[in-house]
């Protein structure tokens, strides 16, 4: 259970919070034994709407010790260091509660309005755990601050044990860190741009991504100038986004966007704004792509030629334009390099006619067919048949698929918890469906401070690592460097599937059911380790046979030295 360190403050053991008098400072460890409280019935559950308190005159501070310290890698012990103020003449006092990855509360205390106290937060293990201090008024609450703080292992060198059959990726945009969204900055007041883009690379490293797509081509190179056949393109913002990631060892999903304005066809020219979604002319274009080619084909794993070209908001020309735009595209690539696989813009499924078309039409070119989903797996399961069939009537032979941007909007907190669930649901059925590869989305939005607007990514405004970072840390702890051998049950509600990691087998194994269900797994092992969704590993057990609960956060069981295993409903 949470261990309190400043023995004065009272338990209320009906409740199982906290009430502390003013002036007091708090530690606490958490861990994923933390038994889960009866939370006080002044705070809402996490599926109620509370308005969010935003920056820092909303009357609630939870402000760490160092700038944006959320984290701690599980080599270090130090706590989470932060200090808590609730404005006295916005309320007049103040909740915070601790949230573990199933949304159970496990902690929660009183904070009188006033004077700031420190509040210290060790963690044991991985995970990671939402904070919410809610601002009473009458004693109802009027404003929630949210925030998470983590620990999960560093697996920076889990990037050169992957499989060459199975990549795993991120979509980031640190090329946009100098925007504004309704007039807010999309980074804290207290970090630079480059300051911003290192911190997002740094924590999407320690989860050994391989592949990254970054946002370059769309934003950089302006300017033309010296006759028609010079061009000045302004690299600068796009050659600190790709470095910040290259230079940590990851590879490039280098999507290839349209050419500056200024080389949109003629016949478009009359469009009041948004050109680059326009066809652009071959010159120019071949030019601009040959440029990105020249400048980041050696840090790139494949090449993607635009983006959701099915969907208006992406591609507003006729798919006739864009067939005819991807073909001088592709040409191009070929004239730099006979090797480079090339995959379509994802197919976001808003128009399956043009997805059909370009699917048929597009077929000679493309190593990679790639598509979007985003939401729960159940939906993109069904985009994937749908990409399935296409591609088969289209007269793909064994494509070599890619889901390159997939994610799930936590728009409203309680989904956070679904979030995490889902996102790791998806890379394990990619991966065992006979993927290329998964590029998740995203490291992080770029939007402007708080959770109320659509949000997908692993990292909040805050940098905060959400249930979901922790979740891909914990799947990538156990399987980096695995095989995928074979699926035991992939059915409506039910998955279940087997990797082999040298002389190890292990199974990922999870339940779509409401309530979860029960399943035997038997093995010629001797023992066997079950790690939790966070990678939390149990002692050994014995491995014969392992009866457990499945719910939809995966679990992974090590079955040590087995040559096989079977599962029982």
């Amino acid at each position: 259970m949470a261990r309190l360190i400043h023995l004065s403050c009272i338990v209320n053991f009906f409740f199982g919070n906290l009430l502390c008098s003013s002036g007091q400072d708090f530690d606490f460890t958490l861990s994923n034994q933390t038994t889960p409280i009866k939370s006080t019935t002044a705070i809402p559950p996490l599926h109620k709407e509370v308005s969010e308190a935003i920056g820092s005159k909303s009357g609630l501070l939870f402000t760490p010790k160092e700038n944006l310290d959320w984290h701690r890698d599980l080599n270090q012990e130090d706590p989470l260091r932060f200090s808590v103020t609730v404005d006295p003449e916005s309320f007049s006092h103040g909740w915070l509660t601790v949230w573990n990855w199933k949304n159970e509360p496990v902690l929660q205390f009183r904070l009188e309005s006033g004077e700031a106290k420190d509040v210290n937060f060790r963690i044991e293990g991985a995970g990671s755990y939402l904070i919410t201090i809610d601002g009473m008024v009458e004693g109802m609450v009027q404003k929630r601050l949210i925030r998470n703080i983590a620990r999960t292992a560093d697996l920076t060198s889990a990037r050169k044990m992957w499989t060459k059959d199975f990549f795993l990726g991120i979509c980031t945009f640190p090329g946009r860190y100098h925007w504004s969204v309704g007039g807010e900055s999309v980074r804290p007041e207290s970090l630079t741009e480059q300051q911003a883009r290192d911190l997002e690379a740094d924590y999407m490293a320690r989860l050994g991504f391989q592949v990254v797509r970054v946002d370059e081509s769309m934003e950089m190179g302006r300017s033309k100038t010296g006759g028609e056949d010079a061009y000045v393109w302004n690299f600068d913002r796009m050659d600190a986004a790709v470095d910040a990631y290259v230079s940590r060892g990851m590879r490039l999903d280098l999507q290839l966007m349209n050419a500056p304005d200024w080389a949109v066809l003629p016949k478009y020219e009359d469009e009041e704004e948004h050109w680059w979604r326009y066809p652009h002319s071959e010159k120019e274009q071949r030019a601009f792509v040959r440029a990105l080619l020249e400048r980041y084909a050696e840090h790139t794993r494949f090449v993607q030629i635009f983006n959701e070209p099915d969907q208006i908001e992406f591609w507003a020309g006729d798919p006739e334009e864009f067939v005819d735009q991807f073909q001088f595209t592709h040409d191009e690539i070929r004239n730099f390099s006979k090797d480079l696989p090339v995959a379509n813009g994802g197919y976001a499924f808003v128009d399956k006619t043009k997805v059909e078309y370009f699917a048929t039409e597009l077929r000679p070119f493309i190593d990679f067919p790639s598509y979007h989903s985003h939401g729960t797996l159940e939906t993109m399961r069904a985009t994937f048949d749908e990409m399935k069939e296409i591609h088969t009537a289209a007269g793909y032979t064994d494509p070599q698929f890619v889901n390159s941007e997939t994610g799930f909007d936590a728009w409203r907190l309680d989904q956070e918890r679904r979030q995490a669930q889902a996102v790791a649901q998806k890379v394990l059925y990619c991966w065992a469906n006979g993927h290329r590869g998964i590029l998740l989305f995203c490291g992080r939005m770029a939007k402007g401070p708080g959770r109320e607007d659509r949000d997908l990514g692993l990292l909040d405004y805050e940098f905060c690592p959400r249930f979901s970072y922790a979740a891909v840390s914990g799947l990538v702890s156990v399987l980096a460097g695995a095989e995928f051998e074979k699926t035991h049950l992939q059915g409506e509600n039910s998955f279940v599937y087997e990797f082999r990691n040298d002389e190890d087998i292990i199974v990922a194994a999870f339940s779509l059911e409401e309530k979860g269900e029960e399943f035997t797994i038997q093995s010629d092992a001797t023992d066997a380790v079950i790690v939790d969704s966070m990678g939390n590993r149990d002692r050994p057990v014995a491995g014969r046979s392992l009866s457990m609960h499945l719910d939809a956060y995966p679990k992974y069981i090590i079955f040590k030295g087995a040559r096989s295993v079977g599962v029982m409903e």
